[in-house]
């Protein structure tokens, strides 16, 4: 998994988040990693919220897996845009 390939992997595994990920390149051009994994934050928080564990589940599922990846930035991504956003969203 790469810091390049990360947003359409999760879409991949996730395609519920994909209205959300379409949403956001048309309002930004492009991909914004560090933007839409915000987003990815409030969608699994919704996601809970409503008691869907099992896409809560598969959600955590690829971030746990992409904190594993070589791709120094991908680990970033997910520390500093969910991990760090899920424990101000927390307070």
């Amino acid at each position: 998994m790469t810091f390049e390939d990360v947003a359409d992997r999760f879409v991949q595994e996730v395609s519920e988040f994909a209205p959300l990920w379409r949403e956001h390149i048309a309002d930004n051009g492009e991909v914004l990693q560090h933007v839409l994994f915000w987003d990815v934050t409030t969608f699994v928080l919704h996601a809970h919220e409503r008691g869907d564990q099992e896409l809560v589940e598969r959600c955590l599922d690829f971030l746990e897996h992409a904190l594993h990846s070589t791709d120094v930035r991908v680990r970033e991504l997910v520390g500093t845009s969910f991990v760090y956003n899920e424990v101000i969203s927390a307070k």
